[in-house]
């Protein structure tokens, strides 16, 4: 096996880490939003607004998007608004130059 062929092995793996964490940390945000409108409907917060923005920036911006649309939860706060389709943008151009996306 030559050295070229390691590398490229080594990339594969790499992208699927990367595949899976994205997954995860998405399944998680969007989770996370629907408990946390859960909660806020019962009087009680669960999580501050900067754990969800967190979470967002953290990979999980498409979770957060469709967390905030089905549960109808921080929708009209322009920070969840506009900031997670922003950080969204962001991160896909981030995986597109990196050849993963």
């Amino acid at each position: 096996m030559s050295y070229w062929e390691k590398e490229s092995d080594m990339e594969a793996i790499y992208v699927t880490y990367v595949w899976w964490y994205l997954a995860i940390i998405n399944v998680l945000a969007f989770i996370v939003y629907g408990l946390d409108k859960h909660y806020v409907e019962g009087g009680r917060k669960l999580v501050p607004d900067g754990g969800l923005l967190a979470l967002a920036v953290a990979g999980g911006s498409m979770g957060a998007y469709f967390g905030i649309y089905i549960f109808t939860h921080k929708k009209k706060d322009w920070k969840f608004k506009y900031g997670i389709l922003l950080v969204y943008a962001l991160q896909l151009v981030v995986l597109i130059r990196m050849g993963i996306f």
